[in-house]
C-alpha cells in the first residue's frame, strides 16, 4: 500500500489547505479510467491528498483500491451496474451530465439539481492500441465518449490523455485551489484545458482511423483505393530546416508496427535534417530491393551490401561477401557525388570500414567529407573516426538492417499532397525475376549478366525517372537519373562513366571500359538512338520493357551491335519513380 507521502508534491503554502477549510463548490471530483496505469496509483493518491473525490471503472478503480485509496465505482456513482458484457459502463447521464454541464448557464445549473447530477472537473482517460489486436469487441464506446465529452468542455473540464502530463493537471488543481477558483479558472488551468482539449481530440480521432483502416482491410476486404484516408500521426521531430533554409520541417510518426519506418531509426550522432531523411528512405527502398532482386534470382541475401544516396538516388551500390569490398565498389561508382553523401549499409561499420570511407580513393591522408552513415550498428572506434566538427556526420542505427529479406520491401501505399487533394498509389512492389515466362532475350544470360542486369534493375527503378544505369561486377558504374527523355538518360550515364573513369584514373586506379557491363532503363526505348548510345560504348547486356510501337525495330538495331537485349513487357516491370 502506498503512503500518502509517496508522490512528490510541491512546495507551494496552499499545499497542506485542510480540505475542511475549502468552499463547498471549490470540491473536484475526478474520473479515472485508464488502459495505459502509467503512474495512474500516484496520480490518483496526489489528487486524492488535495482533496479530489475520485470516481472510477475496472482495473482501473481496482489499482487504485488495492493502493488503499478511497475511490468511488462508477455503478456506485451512477446506480447502474456495468451491463451488456461491460459495453455500458459511464454511458450515463449522471457520467456525461457532470462532464459536459456549463458551470455558468443556469438552465445547466437546474438541470443538475433536478437530477442529482455531481460535476467532474477532470477525466483522465486513454485507449486501447485497437490496431495491436483489432476485433469488434476491442472498438470502444464509452471511452471515447468520455474524452470527447471532457474536451468540448474544455472551459470547465481538464481531460488528460497522457500520463506525462498528470503533473501540469496536479499544478492546476493546486493553482486552482490557492485562487478559490475552478479547475480552469487559472490563466494556467485555461491554458492547459486547451492544449490537453486538443490532444484528447487527436488520441480519439488516431484511435478511429485505426478501426476505420481495419474495417477497409478485416471487414470489407477490400482493394484498391480506400473510399477514404484518415492520417493519424504524430510530431517525432522538428528538423533545423527544410528543404532549403528557408522552410520550416518536421517528421511525424504515424504509428506504424513496421521495424524499418524511419521513427524506428535511432540517430546516435548529429541531428539528421529534412533532406537526409528523405535520403534514408530512398536508400532504404534500393537497399531492400538489392535484396530482394538478390533473393529472387540467386536465392541469397546474406551479401555484404553498401548503398551510396545523394539527392534521394544512388550514386553507389555494390555487393561483395566482404563489408570492405563492398565499401569500395560502392564509393568507386561516383567519387564525386558521394562527396556530402549519405551511406546505407546492412553491415556493421566497424573502425575498418570506417577508414575505407574515409580515406579509399582519397590522395595521401584527406579525408571524404559524408553528412551521414546509416547502419545496423556502430562500433565505438567507428564513431570516433567518422566524427566530424560539431557532429556534422549523422550517424544513425536500425539493428534490424541486418535481417533484411523480401520480406523487407515497404508494401504500404504512397500518399503524396498535392495543391488541394492527395494522389493514393500501390507502393512499387515488382521484384525483378529473370525466370518470368515473359522474359525475352537475344541469347541466355550468363550468371555475370543476370547478377549486373539485376543491380541495375535495383537501382534504377528506384532512382527518379527517366533513368539508365550501368552496372558490372556486382556495382553500379554509373547513373543517369533524372532525364526528360530516355536517350538524354543514356547520354548521362555514359558521361557520368567516363567522369568516374578520369577520377579513378587520378585516384591511380585502373577503370579503363564499360566490357562487361549491363545497361538497365525503367521503361522501354521508344527509338533505337538511346540503346544505341549505350552499345556504341561497349555494353552488351541491355534491359528495358518493351511496348512501343518500334520494339522490332529497336530490337533489330541492338541486336545487330552485338548486344544481347533482354525485355519484360511494360506493364510487368516499368521501373518509373521519383515524380513525387
Amino acid at each position: 500500500m502506498l503512503e500518502q507521502n509517496a508522490f512528490a508534491l510541491d512546495n507551494s503554502p496552499d499545499r497542506n489547505r485542510p480540505i475542511q477549510d475549502r468552499k463547498e463548490n471549490l470540491l473536484m471530483r475526478a474520473l479515472l479510467s485508464v488502459y495505459d496505469k502509467t503512474g495512474i496509483v500516484e496520480f490518483a493518491l496526489a489528487l486524492h491528498v488535495l482533496g479530489v473525490e475520485l470516481v472510477s471503472s475496472g482495473g482501473t478503480a481496482k489499482a487504485i483500491a488495492d493502493a488503499g485509496i478511497p475511490v468511488t465505482d462508477v455503478a456506485e456513482f451512477t446506480g447502474y451496474p456495468a451491463m451488456l458484457g461491460h459495453r455500458v459502463v459511464t454511458l450515463h447521464p449522471k457520467v456525461h451530465g457532470g462532464i459536459l454541464a456549463d458551470r455558468n448557464d443556469p438552465e445547466h445549473q437546474a438541470d443538475l439539481l433536478t437530477f442529482d447530477i455531481s460535476t467532474i472537473d477532470i477525466v483522465g482517460g486513454n485507449l486501447y492500441p485497437f490496431d495491436s489486436e483489432p476485433s469488434v469487441e476491442l472498438i470502444d464506446i464509452g471511452g471515447p465518449a468520455l474524452l470527447r465529452a471532457a474536451a468540448k468542455n474544455f472551459a470547465h473540464v481538464l481531460s488528460v490523455v497522457d500520463p506525462a502530463d498528470y503533473e501540469n493537471v496536479l499544478r492546476a488543481v493546486r493553482a486552482a485551489l490557492s485562487a478559490e477558483e475552478g479547475i480552469t479558472g487559472t490563466h494556467y488551468g485555461e491554458y492547459l484545458a486547451r492544449e490537453l482539449a486538443r490532444k484528447a481530440f487527436a488520441h480519439t480521432a488516431a484511435y478511429d482511423a485505426q478501426i476505420v483502416q481495419w474495417f477497409d482491410a478485416a471487414v470489407l476486404n477490400m482493394e484498391g483505393p480506400p473510399p477514404t484516408l484518415h492520417l493519424a500521426a504524430e510530431l517525432n521531430s522538428v528538423f533545423k530546416y527544410g528543404e532549403n533554409a528557408l522552410q520550416q520541417a518536421a517528421e511525424y510518426d504515424n504509428g506504424s508496427s513496421d521495424a524499418l519506418s524511419l521513427p524506428r531509426f535511432r540517430t546516435i550522432e548529429g541531428r539528421p535534417g529534412f533532406n537526409n531523411a528523405l535520403d534514408v528512405h530512398r536508400a532504404l527502398q534500393t537497399l531492400t530491393h538489392i535484396v530482394a532482386g538478390w533473393e529472387k534470382n540467386f536465392g541469397q541475401s546474406d551479401q555484404a551490401i553498401a548503398v551510396g544516396m545523394k539527392h534521394g538516388n544512388a550514386c553507389g551500390a555494390a555487393l561483395d561477401v566482404d563489408p570492405v569490398a563492398a565499401i569500395r565498389g560502392m564509393l568507386v561508382g561516383n567519387l564525386t557525388s558521394i562527396f556530402g553523401g549519405y551511406v546505407m549499409t546492412n553491415f556493421v561499420i566497424t573502425e575498418e570500414v570506417a577508414r575505407e570511407l574515409l580515406h579509399y580513393a582519397m590522395p595521401g591522408e584527406q579525408r571524404r567529407l559524408l553528412d551521414g552513415v546509416v547502419a545496423p550498428y556502430f562500433t565505438d572506434e567507428a564513431v570516433a573516426l567518422l566524427h566530424r566538427k560539431d557532429d556534422r556526420c549523422v550517424m544513425i542505427v536500425n539493428p534490424v538492417l541486418d535481417e533484411l529479406t523480401t520480406d523487407s520491401l515497404d508494401l504500404a501505399p504512397r500518399l503524396v499532397p498535392v495543391r488541394g487533394a492527395t494522389l493514393w498509389q500501390e507502393n512499387y512492389r515488382f521484384v525483378l525475376d529473370l525466370g518470368h515466362p515473359e522474359i525475352e532475350s537475344t541469347s541466355p544470360l550468363s550468371q555475370k549478366e543476370r547478377e549486373n542486369v539485376v543491380l541495375g534493375w535495383a537501382v534504377g527503378a528506384t532512382s527518379n525517372s527517366n533513368t539508365t544505369v550501368l552496372a558490372r561486377d556486382r556495382r553500379l558504374f554509373s547513373s543517369g537519373v533524372g532525364q526528360m527523355d530516355r536517350v538524354g538518360a543514356s547520354k548521362l550515364a555514359i558521361q557520368r562513366f567516363k567522369d568516374a573513369r578520369d577520377g579513378m584514373r587520378v585516384a591511380g586506379l585502373s577503370w579503363n571500359t564499360l566490357q562487361g557491363s549491363a545497361g538497365y532503363t525503367d521503361s522501354f526505348f521508344p527509338f533505337p538512338d538511346g540503346g544505341l548510345v549505350l552499345a556504341r560504348s561497349d555494353v552488351r547486356t541491355i534491359f528495358a520493357s518493351r511496348g512501343s510501337v518500334k520494339d522490332g525495330e529497336v530490337r533489330a538495331a541492338l541486336e545487330k551491335q552485338g548486344v544481347n537485349f533482354v525485355t519484360l513487357p511494360d506493364a510487368i516491370c516499368r521501373g518509373f519513380y521519383g515524380h513525387s
